[in-house]
């Protein structure tokens, strides 16, 4: 199960504990899903995934830097396509879960549309 990914909407307030925090879940899972003991893409504004990293040097780039603000679909830290997200990722100040938006649903349904074969689709033939 893939990570919420609301943390990424406080790319602007870095210093906040839920995006240290979700940083520390983004990185297990990558390293976990991609198999890599030593180094992954980074996804920082600096790197764009262009650039491996070790664990250490892509945590400080995502907290120095920010994470790619459109990179909702970590393919590059092996999610795929239909794979469900995790419901809650933090909580609000009065306690209540805050709950994961819909638009990332209908992004992968999109990308499924486009690429029926990338998730294992069956092939439409005439």
């Amino acid at each position: 199960m893939a990570p919420s990914k609301q943390w990424m909407k406080l790319v602007d307030n870095r210093l906040d504990e839920v995006y240290f925090a979700s940083v520390q879940k983004f990185l297990d899972y990558a390293f976990q899903r991609t198999g890599e003991e030593h180094e992954i893409q980074c996804p920082c504004i600096k790197c764009f995934n262009i650039i491996l990293g070790t664990r250490k040097t892509v945590e400080i780039h995502l907290l120095v830097y920010g994470i790619i603000r459109n990179y909702t679909f970590w393919y590059h830290h092996g999610e795929r396509l239909g794979e469900p997200l995790t419901e809650y990722e933090f909580e609000d100040k009065d306690g209540d879960a805050v709950e994961e938006c819909e638009s990332e649903d209908e992004v992968e349904e999109l990308l499924r549309d486009l690429y029926p074969n990338l998730d294992g689709g069956s092939t439409h033939r005439l």
